[in-house]
């Protein structure tokens, strides 16, 4: 089975995409997740990036001046024919990206959400993606040896969130199906 990862960064906390990440994994029989492809673009988002956002991502205005507007880079990341989508957070994801680039057959996990269904504050440090990576050793994995890690870069926290993901779903003997409809009922990302 193949799912995708995306997370996007902005140009301040409601502002436009200004970053787009996506990878691919192809999920063994053993849960295993296999990289097949992972890729960034930047956008150019039409707006000023902030300050506070930049000092966050470290996303430039010149490194998205001449980059495509988000309708090219999504053509290029479709999820047409996907299984799964996931992002860490996917509420927030879902309100910055165009609701058509989401097609209604597409299952969505949130891990944020289903961190904070499967373990509680106390058994983790917080249900940060980056506190996850952490304190659970994934900075470790071998599988990140060919990628430069830079949380808060589109295409890093989607290779991050995989690994969580992944050892989400190890850890408690989850299949994605299982985890899926867990959450189905969970409307938001937000509390406990």
């Amino acid at each position: 089975m193949l799912i995708t990862g995306i997370d996007t960064e902005t140009t301040n906390m409601k502002g436009k995409v200004c970053e787009f990440g996506e990878t691919i994994f192809r999920v063994t029989k053993d849960g295993d997740f296999k990289v097949i492809d992972s890729r960034g673009s930047m956008i150019n988002p039409e707006e000023p990036i902030s300050f506070e956002a930049m000092a966050i991502h470290g996303v430039t205005e010149e490194d998205v001046k001449n980059a495509p507007k988000i309708e090219r880079v999504l053509k290029d990341h479709s999820l047409e024919g996907k299984q799964y989508v996931f992002a860490h957070n996917l509420s927030y994801e879902k309100a910055v990206l165009p609701e058509e680039y989401f097609p209604k057959n597409v299952r969505q996990i949130c891990t944020l959400k289903l961190a904070r269904v499967l373990y509680e504050v106390g058994e983790v440090e917080s249900h940060k993606l980056g506190v996850l990576y952490y304190q659970w050793g994934l900075y470790k994995d071998e599988r990140l040896d060919d990628h430069s890690i830079h949380l808060h870069s589109a295409q890093s926290d989607t290779l991050v969130n995989g690994l969580v993901l992944e050892y989400m779903l190890k850890d408690k003997g989850l299949t994605l199906d299982e985890a899926w409809e867990m959450l189905y009922d969970v409307k938001t990302c937000k509390g406990g």
